[in-house]
């Protein structure tokens, strides 16, 4: 059966559930996976902004004669911007 622990501060509880489940050997495969599946929705919030800018506001509202490849470069160079911004925050 498991193995009782206490928990001091409330951030902790998922940790500790965590090292009183899984076997030692896995926790660095389990790290690796939870920081893989943060940086997947990192990325895919990252690629629906950049999207929505050039789609939502570039183009109807900034430049309205711009070709879709031009949107595409706006929008890379806004992801870009946005990706470096979040990780100075």
């Amino acid at each position: 059966r498991g193995k009782v622990f206490t928990v001091r501060k409330p951030d902790d509880v998922y940790p500790e559930l965590v090292k009183a489940v899984m076997p030692a050997w896995s926790l660095g495969l389990f790290s690796a996976v939870l920081i893989g599946s943060v940086l997947s929705t990192f990325n895919s919030a990252l690629n629906s902004a950049s999207t929505m800018f050039a789609l939502e506001l570039y183009k109807p509202y900034i430049n309205k004669d711009a070709s879709d490849k031009h949107a595409v470069q706006v929008a890379t160079i806004f992801g870009a911007s946005l990706a470096g911004f979040s990780f100075v925050i």
